[in-house]
């Protein structure tokens, strides 16, 4: 099990941005809904399949920058994600990419997006963060990362059952088979998206 050195620590990964920062995400976020809403038109009646594609691209492209190693995403970056996690398959697609293997670049990644999303966007990214830290053995973080989920959105159902599994004490060793693959076999996208 992880150990924290402080509750400020913990504070550091899971309490949003302040100051100059947050008006600059304040202002990508409204930069992100026009997006969205421009999409949605554009797409017509296929609009909601056109946002889960273009959701689970930037995903990929997201989680394998981080993999990388480069830089965190920038604010338009981060502020487009959030709103394109509020489609489930585009969440499960981000969910599905946790790797035990390459954790902590999922823990910086999903922490430097919770940070920054707007608060009506916060459920997604606190959701993954918290699984990636129950992934890592950091139950605290977990719990930190699961407050967020729950003040956001009450009944959030993926921070539901990643409590469960933190507070039943299953082993994160167990969690097994939920990987891109699979969920590209049991939830097929149209449009390009094809596991990889």
């Amino acid at each position: 099990m992880r150990v924290r050195a402080d509750r400020a620590e913990i504070l550091s990964l899971t309490d949003p941005v302040t100051g100059a920062e947050r008006e600059t995400m304040d202002r990508a976020t409204r930069d992100a809904e026009q997006r969205c809403a421009r999409l949605w038109g554009e797409s017509g009646p296929t609009g909601r399949a056109s946002l889960t594609a273009e959701g689970i691209r930037t995903v990929r492209t997201v989680v394998a920058a981080a993999l990388n190693g480069e830089p965190p995403p920038a604010p338009a970056t981060v502020a487009w994600l959030g709103v394109l996690l509020v489609d489930l398959r585009t969440r499960d697609e981000a969910w599905a990419h946790i790797d035990r293997s390459r954790i902590a670049a999922h823990i910086s990644l999903w922490s430097h997006v919770l940070r920054r999303v707007d608060t009506a966007y916060a459920a997604a990214p606190a959701s993954l963060l918290a699984f990636a830290a129950w992934q890592n053995d950091d139950p605290v973080l977990a719990d930190a990362a699961l407050d967020r989920a729950v003040a956001a959105e009450p009944d959030y159902s993926m921070a539901g059952l990643v409590r469960r599994a933190v507070h039943s004490g299953l082993s994160p060793r167990d969690w097994d088979g939920f990987t891109p693959e699979w969920l590209a076999e049991q939830a097929p996208v149209a449009d390009g998206t094809e596991a990889g």
